[in-house]
């Protein structure tokens, strides 16, 4: 069946009519009059909102019924409709609604991006259906897919081969052909408000089809009503509105929110995940559901895992066994627990990058929903209910238990990793398997332990010894003090080793771990540093920038004041020449990159004689040094301390930037320093020393140091 024939017949219909910048200007600004006077605002969308997306429309100069009534075929690039992201009209529209503005939405579009946009479900009536949607022919159930729900033969039979949970009906894809009736509710809800409406926005519309172009056609006749077009086209309903707006509708909707004062909001995946147990205490035998649900209403089934495992765990949270594979719904997990508590990884269909997730579930609890966005832009997830620009709000909690703190900890077994100080660590991947490596390290003596510890299910997994041992495939250079920094543009996971002691000797050589295979192999490099430890390193631009550190060679310990840049590609080191404020020779600080991509931020250390309370910006592109106000009292250490032992109490301090905001840790706490520069505390923190750091995500992952004047073995979690 073929829809040509409701391609417009001639070239003036088909034209494009762009105005000018000003005109738009003045016309936005007559409609946010409008709107802001309306008692009842209602939008109307077609195809028009969706070409951003990479969704071709219908009837414009390349439109899908354009080219069929032509003969032409489209050579232009076009998005498939699961992976589309909702345009910034979509968005603004959410921001309306959010906003109470918008009352209500009618669209004429199936791709489904209203509804994934954020658009409420009893805010929108979808008068053609929607291609990620099946609907039961018997009962009207109705199911949300993370696919598109294609009918398994031609014709008008929407049959999609699937079949109704509740009564075995048959699924039909909810879309609407020309000539078949529109969804009776939708088109109730729809005619109600736009009878209601006294101002209707009509965006990106042909307004030819029939029904649908009643309800703006209707507000357009009301003697108290006011119609707005905006579409790139001539309309048969120009006549009947207040205006025209000839410019695409990113363009007015951009410019409207900006004449109301409204934010337009960011676009979010949200998913609603249901888990459902029974658990026998005496038994251990457990029956687990996992299921979700459409973020709007829980009466609605959504399809949005491709797979799902479940691990047990046991009481200390370190899993036991492998997962159980459950690979298709239902997602029924059954058998005897070691605890009451199980680790659920679950997979997304990744349309969006959206990376596994692994939540925690207590089997007591019959039933527990979490509501989680995920931040396309930042390839995040967290709670909805916590959804922030600031860190300060809680992520949720690494064990996913209701009543657990945002800190968690994680304990070795003593066959996993000895205790250490001075390790450096990172997070990578290691086939298929987000790990976290913990490289080096001493108690008495430096050795080259690697730790390994599965970031998915929270579990220790092996430990070397050295290069040859049969208990873990990894190798390791005999070292602490060192850093280990992941530059993405040679290789998320190559971990770049630099600097460190081994008890008797410093060094200046550059290492490069492989989290893949676990092979450690020596960069031959020029130009070389100074040998050093207790330094820091950032990544920047693709290299690697080292600041500070300390050496002791038979005498006194000397503290670096310098700075120098090692390129991966060439092997090279340069120093780099600063001037202005430089701060004092230090080791034990800690340094991170700013938002801004070239500011580096140091704070605290010690340099020989005293901790110090201090703050530096390097901006990297000039070499220029600048000193900033020093912290509030209680946030880094300070005040004099003899050098007796390196390990100097209370020196070492860690950051890691989140978002536009940097997690500052200490002997004395965890802060946050925030876009204002004010100071944040952050409660619960461990009073770990001369421990490692990293980032997995929105999580500051913190391992070994002393803790409370013993050497610590411990991994904390800070969830942001």
């Amino acid at each position: 069946l073929t829809m040509a024939w409701t391609a417009h017949k001639t070239k003036e219909a088909v034209e494009e009519h762009f105005e000018a910048e000003a005109e738009v200007d003045a016309k936005v600004a007559r409609l946010a009059e409008l709107v802001r006077n309306a008692g009842h605002f209602c939008c109307f969308t077609g195809a028009g909102v969706s070409t951003s997306a990479g969704i071709p429309d219908f009837r414009g100069p390349e439109g899908v019924w354009t080219l069929k009534a032509q003969g032409r075929v489209s050579t232009a690039p076009s998005t498939r409709v699961e992976e589309a992201w909702p345009t910034l009209t979509h968005m603004s529209l959410v921001g309306l609604q959010n906003a109470g503005v918008m009352k209500y939405l009618i669209t004429q579009n199936c791709d489904g991006l209203h509804r994934k946009s954020g658009i409420l479900q009893d805010r929108i009536s979808e008068l053609h259906g929607n291609c990620s949607v099946e609907e039961c022919e018997s009962c009207g159930m109705q199911y949300m897919r993370d696919f598109p729900c294609y009918r398994i033969g031609r014709g008008h039979d929407h049959f999609t081969g699937r079949y109704c949970n509740l009564c075995n009906g048959r699924l039909l894809e909810w879309t609407i052909d020309f000539g078949q009736s529109l969804p009776e509710l939708q088109l109730k809800r729809a005619y109600h408000n736009s009878k209601k409406s006294d101002v209707m926005l009509a965006l990106g519309s042909s307004l030819t089809v029939s029904p649908a172009c009643d309800m703006p056609r209707n507000v357009g006749r009301k003697q108290d009503g006011h119609l707005v077009i905006c579409n790139l086209q001539n309309t048969p309903l120009d006549e009947l509105s207040d205006f025209v707006i000839h410019a695409r509708t990113d363009q007015v909707m951009g410019k409207l929110m900006a004449q109301l004062g409204l934010p337009i909001p960011s676009w979010r995946l949200r998913r609603r995940v249901v888990f459902t147990s029974t658990f026998d205490e005496k038994t251990r035998t457990c029956e687990f559901h996992v299921a979700g649900l459409d973020a709007d209403n829980d009466k609605i089934p959504a399809s949005v895992f491709s797979r799902v495992e479940v691990l047990c765990i046991n009481p200390d949270l370190r899993g036991v066994g492998e997962p159980t594979q459950l690979a298709e719904e239902p997602y029924i997990f059954k058998g005897v627990v070691a605890s009451g508590v199980v680790a659920v990884k679950l997979h997304f269909m990744q349309y969006y990058k959206e990376h596994s997730l692994v939540l925690f579930h207590d089997l007591a609890r019959p039933r527990a929903v979490h509501n989680l966005s995920y931040f396309p832009y930042d390839e995040e997830w967290c709670h909805e209910d916590t959804v922030s620009p600031n860190i300060d709000h809680l992520f949720f909690s690494v064990k996913g238990i209701e009543g657990y703190p945002e800190w968690s900890c994680y304990t070795n077994s003593a066959e996993c990793y000895p205790p250490c100080c001075w390790p450096a660590m990172f997070a990578a991947q290691s086939k298929g398997v987000n790990c976290l490596f913990i490289l080096g390290g001493a108690t008495r003596i430096a050795n080259n332990h690697i730790g390994v510890f599965n970031l998915d299910y929270h579990k220790w997994v092996s430990s070397s010894t050295g290069p040859n041992s049969p208990s873990c495939p990894y190798a390791a250079v005999t070292r602490w003090g060192h850093s280990v920094t992941v530059l993405p543009e040679a290789g998320a996971n190559l971990g770049w080793i630099f600097g460190g002691w081994d008890g008797s000797s410093q060094y200046n050589s550059v290492h490069v771990f492989n989290a893949e295979n676990g092979e450690v192999v020596e960069v031959e490099t020029k130009m070389n540093p100074p040998h050093r430890g207790c330094h820091t390193a950032v990544a920047w631009r693709g290299k690697l920038v080292v600041f500070g550190g300390s050496i002791c060679r038979g005498g006194p310990y000397q503290f670096y004041a310098d700075s120098y840049l090692f390129d991966p590609t060439n092997k090279t080191w340069t120093e780099l020449k600063c001037t202005g404020e430089i701060p004092s020779g230090r080791a034990q600080h800690a340094a991170v990159l700013l938002p801004d991509g070239h500011s580096m931020l140091v704070l605290g250390g010690f340099d020989g004689t005293k901790l110090l309370n201090e703050l530096y910006i390097c901006d990297l592109d000039t070499c220029q040094w600048r000193a900033l106000p020093a912290p509030p009292k209680g946030i880094l250490p300070e005040g004099k301390v003899p050098l007796k032992d390196f390990r100097v109490p209370a020196a070492r301090c860690s950051a890691m930037l989140f978002g536009n905001q940097v997690v500052v840790h200490s002997a004395l706490g965890a802060w946050i320093l925030q876009e204002d520069w004010t100071w944040r505390k952050v409660p619960g923190a461990p009073g770990l020393l001369c421990h490692a750091v990293c980032k997995y995500g929105r999580k500051m992952l913190m391992f070994g140091g002393t803790y409370e004047q013993h050497d610590a073995n411990l991994l904390h979690v800070l969830s942001l």
